[in-house]
């Protein structure tokens, strides 16, 4: 049997999907040696990264985000692939059927966009499975379409299990390093809206104002992102706190949240971001906002709150004054990632993938 997958995995930022197909069937083809895997990605990645034998690299051809190459690549180059490697399951990153292949095909569906849209929804009855993360974006997919129920499965999040690393980090180290030895929260952001930076200002402010310590906030930014937040810096009372640093090192921003006392991700779209990953893997207080899609992926795992300065700077203080509750949080993050390591995230799709050759 052969399987393919299809992903996108530039270094910089790995969308969530991508990351969850990359891990989930290269631990399958480690353990499956059975099954042959292609793995249709980018051109720039390294082939370093597919190591065992019944692995297969195939690069997407350069503009994928042009639409005549897209369509090209859907119609024409991918069947073509398919067929000759007699793929039986092909795994696509997107919601995206071809209907010049015969192969079963698997798709997500991440988006409500998707829901609203007839003719993808027309497309829906040639999907061999519907992938999806969560149980509120399952539910409300059945709500819109639902004659798909029965295809449908929830992948949830997979996880590291980091347990022995997380003892060896030495959290004073990276304070030495960025915050000149002090606490400090992390911002991570995944827009460029305004708005959001200066929420956590004013958040910090409050957070300042009521404990007169030296703890210091480390935005982790893009350039677009530090440029707009010159201005209100400026004239900001608490700027020899603030740190801006450049988020395109996905190492040093790994290093960064190790250290955190905390970190607030303003993100109040229905996505998850690699920011948010990290601080769960590294079971760190993770605060997000207080949204359905959130507690549905992260259940105890997170703190939820409004995305207003008043809330955070509650949610800030009660983290600082009480170490209780801190823990509490830090020990609810650590039982959420043990129950959705990889390794059994992976075998629990598999067996649903193989049972669905049987419907």
């Amino acid at each position: 049997m052969t399987i393919a997958v299809q992903f996108s995995y530039r270094e910089k930022e790995v969308h969530f999907i991508d990351q969850f197909i990359y891990t989930c069937f290269s631990i399958l083809a480690k353990t499956h040696t059975e099954i042959d895997f292609l793995f249709i990605t980018d051109n720039l990645v390294d082939a370093k990264n597919f190591p065992y034998p019944n692995q297969k690299l195939i690069s997407l051809p350069p503009g994928m985000n042009n639409s005549i190459i897209r369509s090209f690549w859907n119609q024409i180059k991918l069947p073509a692939i398919l067929k000759r490697h007699a793929v039986e399951y092909f795994i696509n990153n997107t919601n995206y059927c071809t209907r010049k292949t015969k192969t079963k095909q698997i798709v997500w569906i991440d988006k409500t966009a998707v829901l609203n849209n007839k003719r993808k929804i027309a497309r829906l009855s040639d999907y061999q499975m519907i992938l999806t993360v969560n149980e509120y974006f399952k539910n409300i997919s059945i709500a819109a379409i639902p004659e798909i129920e029965k295809k449908l499965f929830v992948t949830g999040i997979g996880f590291n299990n980091l347990s022995s690393l997380n003892h060896e980090i030495d959290v004073e180290e990276i304070k030495n390093k960025y915050s000149d030895g002090a606490d400090y929260f992390v911002c991570c952001f995944d827009s460029n809206q305004y708005n959001e930076l200066i929420i956590c200002l004013k958040a910090f402010s409050q957070f300042k104002k009521w404990q007169q310590s030296n703890m210091k906030l480390l935005f982790l930014l893009n350039d677009q992102q530090k440029n707009k937040l010159f201005k209100p810096l400026s004239n900001y009372k608490y700027k020899v706190d603030i740190k801006l640093i450049d988020n395109q090192d996905a190492i040093k921003n790994g290093e960064i949240m190790a250290g955190a006392y905390s970190i607030i991700n303003t993100n109040a779209t229905n996505s998850i971001s690699s920011n948010m990953l990290n601080a769960l893997q590294l079971n760190k207080p993770l605060m997000v906002a207080d949204q359905e899609y959130f507690k549905s992926s992260f259940a105890d795992g997170a703190i939820y709150t409004k995305m207003d300065e008043n809330e955070i700077a509650k949610k800030l203080i009660l983290l600082y004054k009480d170490e209780n509750y801190r823990n509490e949080i830090i020990e609810n993050t650590r039982l959420f990632t043990s129950k959705y390591e990889w390794a059994a995230i992976s075998e629990r799709l598999w067996s649903r993938i193989m049972a669905s050759s049987e419907n």
